[in-house]
């Protein structure tokens, strides 16, 4: 008996060994150069880009999954979702989750073409302006603490439509916005008006990164670990990067 039990044992770990990995990523469609579908269906875009990659690298199964970016982070910080392949680096996900660095940006705030202010600071540090913020984005911990102070003073606007900010950013509602997807320019259906950026002084630099979870299986963990590094240290992030948001090109930063 003893003996049948110690081959089943080594049956279910060969089974769980030959088991590829599966895991679903967060997809986000309202930008279409980060996740979209073709006419056939087949996901397209920088996201499944990145995850074929890591795909053909380590063997695991990446699954794109439509999720609002706050219901995103609450999934992660459950243990609900285990993968987020683009985040920015913030104290908020942290210590459960591991981050693995990609590429650094600017951080800027967006304004209209007319507005008077002259760098983000100073909008920041306006009493006046009234500050819209896409629900569920990370921001670096130094913009996270004057954000708590915007907040208490109820400077800030926070929505899961990304377009509606713009919108009303547009009609003058808000002064500005200030969020970490920026460089993707005004969502679609929200091009007329002229808008321009406005940087910290000195720069504010985001990390940009993949999150793995601590609860992730730890080979899994690691392999897919050791292919994000290697897709850095080999610049394939940089070059698949720039492919889908050429705007980028000039701005983008090692980690």
């Amino acid at each position: 008996m003893k003996a049948f039990a110690g081959l089943l044992l080594l049956a279910s770990l060969a089974a769980q060994a030959a088991a590829p990995c599966r895991y679903d990523y967060p997809s986000y469609s309202r930008a279409a150069q980060l996740y979209s579908e073709a006419r056939n269906g087949s996901p397209q875009g920088l996201l499944p880009a990145l995850a074929g990659r890591l795909q053909q690298l380590t063997g695991c199964v990446l699954t794109p999954r439509e999720l609002p970016l706050a219901r995103r982070n609450a999934m992660l910080q459950q243990h609900q979702l285990q993968l987020l392949l683009l985040a920015i680096q913030s104290s908020e996900l942290e210590p459960l989750l591991e981050f693995v660095p990609l590429f650094r940006l600017p951080l800027q705030t967006t304004v209209l073409a007319g507005s008077n202010y002259r760098s983000a600071d100073a909008l920041l540090a306006d009493p006046n302006a009234r500050i819209g913020i896409l629900s569920g984005a990370l921001f670096p911990t130094e913009i996270e603490q004057r954000l708590a102070t915007l907040r208490q003073a109820g400077r800030l606007e926070y929505s899961n439509d990304r377009g509606s900010l713009y919108l009303k950013l547009q009609h003058r509602r808000l002064q500005a916005l200030l969020e970490t997807t920026s460089w993707l320019g005004s969502p679609q259906g929200t091009e007329g008006a002229t808008l321009r950026y406005l940087s910290f002084q000195p720069e504010v630099y985001l990390t940009v990164g993949s999150y793995l979870s601590r609860r992730m299986s730890p080979p899994d963990r690691s392999q897919l670990r050791q292919a994000l590094q290697r897709l850095v240290a080999s610049r394939e992030v940089s070059r698949l990067t720039l492919h889908y948001l050429p705007q980028l090109q000039g701005q983008l930063r090692q980690p």
